[in-house]
């Protein structure tokens, strides 16, 4: 009887193949799950605090939508009754805040934040002596087809408040706020692919 080495080499091959692309697939899952974590070390949360940090029963009264005549024309301010507070572990940039009536697809209102580093809260301004803390006044602008009235009319219909931003790495995420009863106060999305999907 003899022994086939050929044979017992092309089957060793064969395993030590198996054994490598084994080991590089859990390097690589090893490096991506690092990346995440890395990734997750930095990411950052916007969200809208009411005041007293209490989910309100009655959501649609932390947001008025303010129309303000100027000799030039007219300004729009959303006045919020809260805070913008990043209560992530890094940096929010490229912050756009944006608001959707009715259909939470269809954006009426959008404007631009400066960024926001980890634990960053911003408010109205408080007056020290009585503790009363004044609303957020936040400028923002109309998408077209969208007129005066229908600003002013806002509040009285659903409305849906979106903070995007994103990472440091790039990452774009975005919170949402609805004054619908039905839904959460908060939840999170992040962006994958070309659509929001739930965080």
């Amino acid at each position: 009887m003899t022994i086939d080495w050929t044979a017992i080499a092309a089957i060793a091959t064969a395993l030590a193949a198996v054994v490598t692309g084994w080991m590089a697939w859990m390097t690589r899952n090893s490096i991506r799950q690092m990346q995440e974590h890395h990734r997750d070390a930095f990411r950052p949360l916007i969200i809208l605090m009411p005041h007293d940090g209490v989910d309100p029963y009655d959501r649609k009264s932390l947001a008025a939508f303010i129309r303000e005549n100027t000799p030039a024309e007219p300004s729009y301010v959303l006045r919020l009754r809260g805070a913008l507070q990043n209560i992530g572990v890094g940096p929010a940039l490229d912050i756009r805040l944006r608001i959707a009536l009715t259909n939470p697809d269809d954006i009426k209102v959008s404007t631009e934040l400066s960024p926001m580093r980890a634990g960053e809260v911003r408010h109205g301004f408080s007056n020290e002596s009585t503790g009363i803390r004044r609303p957020l006044d936040i400028p923002v602008q109309l998408s077209k087809g969208f007129n005066d009235t229908d600003f002013q009319m806002a509040a009285n219909g659903p409305w849906t408040i979106f903070l995007e931003f994103e990472d440091v790495f790039g990452y774009k995420y975005r919170t949402t706020q609805s004054s619908s009863l039905d839904k959460p106060w908060t939840s999170t999305e992040c962006w994958q692919g070309d659509h929001w999907v739930r965080a």
